[in-house]
């Protein structure tokens, strides 16, 4: 019995007789309708340094949820599509382990299942090593809102700005949050909403990503696919594509 499993394909398990000496054999994998080959996950002169679509119901390299981090599951979508699922409620937040980037770009989609003034806590490029630095946003799903970007570091907290486009409940979107050469963009959909470039940046880090945990925040799912890391090698162009949806 063979077990064949590739990134952005089906597994694929059969039963094939083999003979004594060389034996040649072809197998075909049907592509997952769900699954993200890594040539899609980067544009054009990026290059990929992690990617992860839950198809195998796990999450690698994302520190605690193999644990039962508090407020996290793997779960499915009313597609049947596998994907993270984050209570916005909790505090706890899952962080990309062992891995430091400082010109590079994090792409994530996420589906929001109803209008809501907490929803999740981005940080991008946190630094846990010495002195602890972060850009922070907190990102709702409601038009009357506006999400704040801070950069936290032990000089205390800096205001960056805001985005105004924020995500609207009931679909998918695609979001990147770049930083190449001290200037930080963030993307959704496609469009540009906000830069700035940053005397302070941090020097890199990695990406984390977890619920408001604030007190009057109610129990609501947050539905996350698609996570990839890629390098820039020049200043970032968003990755072409015509739908967020998974």
């Amino acid at each position: 019995t063979l077990d064949v499993s590739a990134q952005g394909y089906l597994p694929l398990r059969e039963s094939r007789q083999i003979e004594r000496g060389e034996n040649q054999i072809t197998l075909t994998l049907e592509r997952d309708p769900f699954g993200v080959l890594p040539s899609e996950a980067c544009a054009p002169g990026e290059t990929l340094i992690y990617l992860e679509d839950f198809q195998d119901g796990k999450a690698d390299s994302l520190a605690g949820l193999e644990v039962g981090l508090p407020g996290f599951q793997i779960g499915t979508d009313d597609s049947g599509n596998t994907v993270l699922i984050i209570d916005q409620s909790t505090s706890s937040m899952t962080t990309l382990a062992d891995t430091t980037v400082t010109n590079a770009v994090w792409r994530f989609k996420v589906f929001y299942t109803q209008a809501t003034e907490n929803g999740l806590t981005l940080h991008w490029l946190e630094n846990t090593e010495g002195e602890y630095t972060t850009y922070e946003i907190l990102l709702p799903a409601i038009s009357t809102n506006i999400a704040p970007i801070l950069r936290i570091d032990s000089e205390g907290v800096f205001d960056m700005g805001y985005i105004e486009t924020l995500p609207t409940p009931g679909k998918w979107h695609l979001i990147e949050i770049s930083t190449y050469e001290g200037k930080t963009q963030f993307w959704l959909d496609g469009q540009l909403d906000k830069r700035f470039q940053d005397p302070g940046a941090p020097s890199g880090g990695t990406f984390a990503i977890g619920g408001t945990g604030l007190l009057d925040a109610p129990e609501l799912p947050i539905y996350i696919d698609d996570i990839s890391l890629c390098a820039l090698n020049a200043p970032f162009t968003t990755l072409p594509t015509p739908t967020a949806t998974p």
